[in-house]
């Protein structure tokens, strides 16, 4: 992260100079864009990080939110902090009336008023403190949104898919739900580490399926939905698509599917090593044939 952070820093500020872009802007428009672009005024806080240390020590469920929900701040003593929005039984990224003013609460009271909505259908809160974390946290367990599902398998992204759209060939979050209850131990899912699962009920690929790890796409056979699994599509600087396993799926299946991979992976993965750099190091063979058989 650190890195990363590195170099779009540098790289914002050769476009300040005007340097790497070939852009000669006049100095009061770049003041202008630069506006438009100001951090905002953080106080100086004395380090909440023993705080959280000992809430996770004390707190099992704080523990596994944080290791997932908790993200990485530039201001010192600061931090950006998930909401997630999948819940077996409920859509991927669905919110009642409620529980959207209990976060626009927790926002205003932790987070400066400021929210913001991911392509994965969760909702970040930046800028809260770190020694205000299990307070936060707090907040959201009362009201019923501490769930610590960021970037595990759990995390689904699920277009509308056939119940609602009507492009779809097939439904999308039904499909989503079934395999979230596959995997509905939560100390499971942590085990299995980070992931990205996303279906789309059709080729316009809503969901991203094809940038996931895995990734499952709704297909239409002579007016029956069926399912096709990819593996290893990425998004960010080494983008690329995930590629077809074999023959699509009834919808029954796919979960057993699902867990076929996900097993294979908890068998023969190193130590620490996620799903994605396990693919990468072993390729898709394994994993075809542990659905279809040797062909």
């Amino acid at each position: 992260i650190s890195a990363f952070a590195d170099a779009v820093n540098s790289e914002w500020l050769g476009l300040q100079s005007n340097q790497s872009n070939g852009l000669d802007l006049p100095i009061a428009e770049q003041n202008r864009i630069l506006a438009h672009f100001a951090p905002p005024v953080l106080k100086p806080v004395r380090d909440g990080s023993a705080a959280v240390l000992a809430r996770r020590r004390a707190d099992a469920g704080f523990d596994h939110w944080a290791a997932s929900n908790i993200h990485p701040h530039w201001h010192p003593g600061y931090s950006s902090a998930s909401v997630s929005l999948k819940q077996i039984g409920r859509p991927p990224g669905d919110a009642s009336a409620s529980e959207m003013m209990a976060i626009a609460d927790l926002a205003d009271q932790f987070g400066r008023g400021e929210l913001r909505i991911t392509y994965t259908q969760n909702i970040i809160i930046p800028h809260i403190k770190l020694i205000d974390l299990p307070a936060f946290y707090d907040g959201l367990v009362k009201a019923g949104l501490a769930d610590a599902e960021e970037g595990l398998i759990g995390d689904i992204i699920a277009c509308p898919g056939l119940d609602y759209c009507n492009l779809a060939n097939a439904r999308s979050l039904p499909v989503a739900d079934r395999i979230f209850a596959r995997f509905d131990d939560p100390a499971r899912r942590h085990d299995i580490g980070p992931i990205r699962l996303n279906i789309s009920g059709c080729i316009n690929a809503c969901a991203h399926h094809h940038a996931a790890d895995i990734g499952v796409l709704g297909v239409n056979k002579k007016g029956v939905e069926h399912f096709q699994i990819t593996l290893g599509g990425k998004a960010g600087e080494a983008a690329q698509i995930g590629k077809i396993l074999g023959p699509s799926f009834a919808e029954d299946d796919v979960p057993d599917a699902i867990e076929t991979i996900i097993n294979l992976y908890l068998g023969v993965r190193r130590k620490g090593e996620t799903f994605a750099a396990c693919l990468d190091r072993l390729g898709i063979a394994p994993f075809k044939e542990a659905l279809y058989g040797k062909g």
